[in-house]
């Protein structure tokens, strides 16, 4: 959800469906050799692109969004082959990338049975192993409002994991 609009690319054009007046238009994409994941970036609209060969994702943000103009921001180079050597063959589809906190980007690829973190630098940052498991374009966004009676509550314990 950006700008009130769902968002998503398709065919070398930008599918927007603006929530409120639910309506649909289409949108100019950046110029790509293949799909774009959208997300958002520093308030912008952006999209990453996979390379060709998958050794590099290119970011492109929006600029100007009314206008529709796209500026190429950066690329990620990632170490495939060390990669691939230590964990497996990568799957390009089952790849994500997300802006961190800092402003920069991190990107999550599926290496064999592998789920990679890898920094905007190409680094290795974390990896996860278990079959079955992938990255997703869904994230989660805290939007609840505390209320009074919630540490009230007996046994409540605030931001515990849900899973424990």
């Amino acid at each position: 959800m950006f700008h009130g609009s769902l968002h998503w690319h398709r065919h070398n054009v930008i599918m927007v469906f603006d929530t409120t007046t639910e309506l649909f238009r289409e949108m100019s994409a950046p110029v790509t050799p293949g799909p774009a994941n959208l997300f958002e970036m520093d308030g912008m609209l952006a999209a990453s692109i996979f390379t060709d060969p998958t050794t590099s994702i290119d970011i492109w943000i929006a600029q100007d969004y009314a206008n529709e103009v796209w500026a190429f921001k950066y690329r990620v180079n990632l170490p495939v082959a060390d990669l691939t050597a230590q964990f497996g063959k990568i799957n390009k589809r089952c790849c994500v990338v997300f802006p961190s906190w800092d402003g920069h980007v991190l990107v999550l690829a599926k290496f064999g049975d592998w789920l990679l973190q890898v920094d905007m630098d190409g680094k290795l940052v974390a990896s996860f192993h278990g079959r079955g498991v992938g990255p997703t374009q869904n994230r989660l966004k805290q939007s609840l409002v505390q209320h009074t009676f919630f540490p009230t509550l007996e046994g409540y314990v605030v931001n515990a994991s849900p899973f424990i």
